[in-house]
């Protein structure tokens, strides 16, 4: 009994011990299954991890950034508000000029009607003093030519009669026979006696109408010398004649290369204007275009002053060229704004033209760009006189050459130059909203030496910043995109300039161009500053 019951125990605990053994390993197929998971879950949670450190670096790069940008906030505040106190003293000192400036139109009003009537008064006095002297005038001077005649005459009379001397003529008047006692004498020949008179006669005339013999025309070889001769001088009359002519007429044309000789050709045979496909057809089409409309007429009214024209086209032409050369200078002074800021006593005639190339990049060949550094160096004393543009361009793309190998070495060695992690990129740019963008590029003008603010957010009329420099107004519209900018960007700009009265429509933006904007912004005179512009710029102020 013991036995069998030892047995039916140890079956319990055998069929208890493989219910055991079954359970764990269910129980260890579920572990398995849960440390796979387990292991899953630790991958995902990694990438979690990662994403959410890459997540807080974003967050506190951009945290920086706006802090940045609310110190600069705080800072266009109260700059804000001294230029609004500032403005309100102008303002007040401005309406006191115009007040004064109308009391002296009114007075100089008064004084010019005063003027005139004098002047009216004046005229009528000569009148009448030349109608009371005319008639004793005529008189006298018509007695002193018959005197001088009869002297001529009674000259020529003594000569073929010999009066005796005690015998005395008395003229104009008339003399009684019996006073003059004349002795016969042989009468000489009468070819003889015209021979004399002759000569005096014509010696007579000329003395009675000199103004007759002086006004006499010229015979046409005559004219062609005295052409000639005649040699235009520079005047202030013609100074400012050229200097309103150039302010209402584009004439940068005739900077370039070869385009005065071109001009002067046609002028004189106009079957040369004839052009040949070569870098500046353009421009010759330009200033062709510009002579036919504006520079032959503007030639007219300088002949009708007195200025001789014929043959001396060239020199006029050049006065032209010099008056343009100096309005694109001035208009460019605030792109090259940096330039000005060179301590020019310890800089060289390569670092100006390196410091160019970082400010106008890729667009060297530009005509204009040359044209304003050539004026710069000349300026500065770099160099004496103008060079020719095509000669510069040479200089220039060597020194480009020279600064891109630079440029390259330092990125290769990692100077901070033209590898600072502390400068805001374009990247940096694409993260800001379009308002933190405004108030950026307004630091950023501030940087090259404008006065800018930002306009109103609602009807700005597609301008988003006002800025000014040197007596110009520009107005810009910040233009933070993903895309390329198109035409309409340029036309909002560009009424937007009417409507703030502004003198210079300009486009900013962290991207590109379209073909048609450029070409619309050519046509405009709108500037246009694309992403690597603005990139340059900031590197150049170091923001």
């Amino acid at each position: 009994m013991e036995l069998f019951n030892f047995i039916k125990e140890a079956r319990t605990a055998v069929a208890t011990k493989s219910e055991n053994i079954k359970k764990i390993e269910e129980t260890t197929k579920i572990l398995d299954l849960l440390n796979e998971k387990i292991d899953r879950a630790k991958v995902i949670l990694n990438d979690l991890e990662a994403k959410d450190a890459n997540l807080n670096s974003k967050i506190t790069k951009k945290e920086e950034i706006l802090q940045s940008l609310n110190k600069r906030e705080g800072q266009h505040i109260i700059n804000k508000f001294n230029n609004e106190k500032e403005n309100s003293r102008l303002t007040s000192e401005i309406k006191n000029l115009e007040i004064k400036q109308e009391e002296l139109k009114k007075k100089n009003k008064q004084l010019t009607e005063l003027i005139s009537k004098k002047e009216e008064q004046i005229e009528i006095l000569r009148e009448e003093k030349d109608s009371l002297e005319d008639p004793v005038l005529k008189k006298r001077k018509s007695a002193a030519r018959l005197c001088s005649v009869l002297k001529k005459y009674t000259e020529v009379v003594e000569n073929l009669y010999q009066v005796p001397s005690e015998i005395k003529l008395f003229y104009p008047y008339k003399v009684k026979s019996d006073f003059i006692k004349l002795e016969k004498h042989p009468v000489p020949k009468q070819v003889e006696a015209k021979q004399l008179i002759k000569p005096k006669q014509v010696e007579a005339r000329q003395l009675i109408k000199p103004k007759q013999r002086e006004t006499k025309q010229l015979s046409k070889p005559d004219k062609a010398e005295a052409r000639q001769l005649i040699k235009p001088k520079q005047d202030e009359l013609l100074n400012d004649l050229m200097k309103r002519f150039v302010e209402k007429h584009n004439c940068f044309s005739l900077n370039v290369p070869k385009v005065v000789n071109f001009l002067v050709k046609g002028i004189k045979d106009p079957d040369s204007w004839s052009f040949r496909e070569d870098y500046n057809e353009a421009f010759k089409n330009e200033a062709l275009r510009l002579y036919k409309e504006h520079i032959s007429i503007f030639f007219k009214l300088l002949e009708h002053k007195g200025y001789p024209i014929e043959n001396n086209e060239r020199f006029y032409l050049n006065i032209l060229k010099d008056k343009a050369i100096r309005k694109n200078y001035n208009d460019l002074k605030d792109e090259f704004y940096l330039l000005f800021q060179l301590n020019i006593s310890e800089t060289t005639t390569e670092q100006i033209i390196h410091k160019f190339i970082q400010i106008v990049d890729n667009e060297i060949s530009q005509f204009k760009y040359l044209a304003f550094l050539d004026t710069f160096l000349v300026n500065k004393g770099f160099k004496k006189n103008h060079s020719n543009l095509d000669t510069l361009y040479n200089q220039v793309e060597v020194e480009y050459k020279k600064y891109e190998l630079l440029k390259f070495e330092k990125e290769l060695l990692g100077v901070e130059e033209f590898n600072n992690d502390k400068n805001i990129n374009l990247q940096d740019i694409g993260l800001m909203s379009g308002e933190e963008f405004e108030h950026f590029l307004v630091e950023l003008l501030q940087n090259l030496g404008f006065r800018a603010q930002v306009t109103k957010t609602s009807g700005d009329q597609g301008v988003d910043i006002i800025a000014k420099k040197q007596g110009k107004k520009y107005a810009i519209q910040a233009k933070r995109y993903s895309g390329t900018v198109g035409n309409k960007a340029i036309q909002e700009v560009v009424s937007g300039k009417e409507f703030y009265e502004a003198d210079v429509s300009w486009v900013i933006t962290n991207s590109s161009f379209t073909k048609s904007a450029k070409d619309l912004a050519n046509k405009t005179n709108t500037l246009l500053w694309d992403g690597k512009k603005l990139e340059n710029m900031i590197d150049l102020v170091n923001l």
